[in-house]
């Protein structure tokens, strides 16, 4: 795992920390106990922790995997590209902003 995974994990991991808690406060004050938005959270968390096994697994899995999970961070990481911390060089390759 590179230190450039590494910070990216780390980023994605405090977006999605404040997203929770965003959709859960939402969600408490609608009465609701569950919503799609923290089902959202969670199922990027599940993403980004089989990314995370892959990238600490190395030697271990194939060359494949490997860059699979590294532009499966990016992918994730290119949601937050207007946030601050985000840095240029995560975004995924080819990416372009969609039109508006």
């Amino acid at each position: 795992m590179t230190d450039d995974d590494r910070a990216l994990i780390e980023f994605l991991a405090a977006r999605y920390a404040e997203d929770w808690g965003a959709a859960r406060d939402r969600e408490l004050a609608e009465g609701l106990h569950e919503s799609r938005a923290t089902r959202d959270v969670d199922a990027k968390r599940a993403i980004l922790n089989r990314c995370v096994k892959a990238l600490t697994l190395w030697p271990d899995v194939s060359h494949r995997e490997l860059t699979h999970a590294g532009a499966t961070l990016r992918d994730l990481g290119s949601v937050y590209s207007d946030h601050a911390s985000y840095r240029p060089q995560r975004k995924p390759c080819g990416w372009r902003p969609s039109p508006r």
